[in-house]
């Protein structure tokens, strides 16, 4: 007789997202830090380092940068642009990784459209604005740091593009802001655009009081700087002060202008000197609160690599320690001393002492998937509901094999009347799959920016107001079993303060031959 042998395999998720969370702080006594979340092993790591330089905090933002789980342009960009920066530092010794460079031109190239500009999703025909002209910075830096190859015809759209927004009249302050923007990446790609600033200052100086404040009047200092015309520079340079700002968007948050303020100055400034206090803790305190976006990350190491290469020879060397605390101190062998101290944690919670001779920055990295799942619900801006529906419609938590269910999600927000850029995730039990045609795009009343069905998720991407948006698709029970049901949640991608999920709960499906 002949023996065969096969192998199947099955990809088995937890109920909850991967994530990366940032513990970060500053200090000059030994400080001890909570590893606080109960992963499962694997896929997952735990580490600490320090250092007496700020730059340090780059290293955790590139972590979290790597393991964001969304595709916008924005975001896709914003996941690669830090490599760029930090390929140019001494401390990082690093190449730009080309694999990321050329996924995030391929990228490009499927969203650019006939204007030059890009969409923000896949399949859309409208551009943004400010993804458009942070691409074209992008590809910029790329230009000026990396002998990269950039498509023709990719760059000299991006180019036009420039020029369109730069002559815009602008009828806001953040339309006022992108101008300068564009202006700045044409003077950066060594266009004289003196014109394009003569015009938008004039405007600035009719239409909007207080502009001067605002992170627009230091990218027009740093566009009249690479024109060599210092004294209109030097009038403008002093002005920013984030308090007196306002017009703030998803993309230009008080995050990302004091990050953009410490970047300009930091390269086109080299003899004002910033300060750790005013300047650089401003930058630092988001990331030590944890409320991070991805575009505020990349602009932060962007800023924290321009003003590290000039400052670099302040910080010394370090001499930090670490430790686990439990009956006792145990010191931590360091793993990389390289750009900074680090060490590897053992994955079960517990907590870990640093110390150094000198006052010192330090941060927590842990990234996995957590084994607790959501037990309660949680509503903070905005509520979530889950339930599933049996054909009759009634409220099911048991099914058959074979058994279509609808699954029915009830979104609204509870402090703003509308917020966009919101992601809706709604991760499916194990044994069933989504009926892919029934997931809509639009109810008629409410339109998504872009649907990502993929085996074990349905993510929506859109925007949501105060009343509530239902939306309804099905599934189908593949498995008998009993199988928990992940919680669905929602969160602003650029509010790290509005966010939702619903608690887990249990799903029973009978075997097809069971009555």
């Amino acid at each position: 007789g002949v023996t065969q042998t096969r192998t199947a395999t099955l990809s088995i998720r937890p109920a909850q997202n991967y994530e990366t969370t940032i513990k970060a702080g500053y200090d000059s006594k030994p400080t001890t830090l909570d590893s606080d979340r109960n992963i499962f092993e694997q896929l997952a790591s735990k580490s600490v380092s320090a250092s007496s330089s700020p730059f340090l905090l780059a290293t955790g933002l590139t972590d979290y940068l790597a393991s964001y789980p969304h595709g916008c342009t924005e975001q896709i960009v914003s996941q690669t642009f830090p490599w760029v920066a930090l390929a140019a530092s001494s401390r990082f010794e690093t190449i730009a990784p080309e694999d990321k460079i050329n996924a995030v031109i391929s990228m490009l190239q499927t969203r650019q459209l006939g204007d030059g500009g890009f969409s923000l999703w896949p399949a859309s025909s409208y551009t943004n604005t400010f993804a458009s002209l942070y691409a074209v910075h992008f590809l910029t830096e790329l230009k000026k740091s990396t002998t990269h190859p950039i498509p023709k015809s990719l760059y000299d759209g991006g180019m036009d593009y420039l020029r369109k927004v730069a002559r815009q009249s602008s009828a806001s302050m953040s339309a006022a802001r992108l101008r300068a923007l564009a202006i700045y990446l044409l003077v950066r790609n060594d266009e004289v655009a003196t014109n394009y600033l003569i015009d938008l200052h004039t405007q600035l100086q009719k239409n909007f009081k207080g502009w001067e404040k605002d992170i627009l009047s230091t990218y027009m200092a740093a566009s009249f700087q690479l024109l060599k015309k210092e004294d209109s520079a030097a009038k403008l340079v002093n002005g920013f002060d984030l308090s007196a700002t306002s017009g703030y968007t998803d993309f230009q948050s008080d995050l990302t202008m004091n990050a953009q303020y410490v970047y300009l100055i930091s390269t086109h400034f080299p003899t004002i000197e910033l300060d750790v206090k005013k300047d650089i803790m401003p930058l630092l305190k988001p990331i030590m609160q944890g409320k991070l976006t991805t575009i505020s990350a990349a602009y932060t190491v962007l800023a924290l690599s321009a003003y590290s290469q000039r400052n670099e020879a302040k910080y010394g060397t370090d001499s930090v320690e670490f430790y686990t605390v439990g009956n006792q101190k145990v010191a931590l062998p360091i793993s990389e001393s390289k750009p900074f101290p680090k060490s590897k944690l053992p994955l079960p919670a517990g907590k870990v002492a640093v110390e150094s001779e000198s006052p010192f920055f330090y941060q927590l990295v842990q990234s996995g998937y957590d084994k607790n799942v959501h037990s309660k619900p949680l509503a903070k801006g905005i509520e979530i509901y889950k339930e599933y529906l049996n054909e009759k419609g009634d409220s099911v938590s048991e099914a058959k094999q074979g058994d279509e269910l609808e699954v029915v999600i009830k979104v609204r927000l509870t402090e703003k009347s509308f917020m966009s850029n919101i992601v809706l995730i709604d991760l499916l039990p194990g044994g069933f799959e989504v009926l892919r045609e029934s997931v809509p795009r639009d109810n008629g009343e409410w339109q998504s920016d872009y649907v990502d069905v993929r085996e074990d998720r349905v993510v929506f991407y859109a925007g949501f107001g105060d009343r509530v948006t239902e939306l309804r698709y099905k599934v189908k029970a593949t498995a008998s079993g009993e199988f928990t049901v992940p919680a669905a949640s929602a969160a602003s991608m650029y509010d790290p303060e509005v966010m939702a999920h619903t608690a887990a709960s249990r799903m029973k499906v009978q075997s097809a031959g069971t009555h």
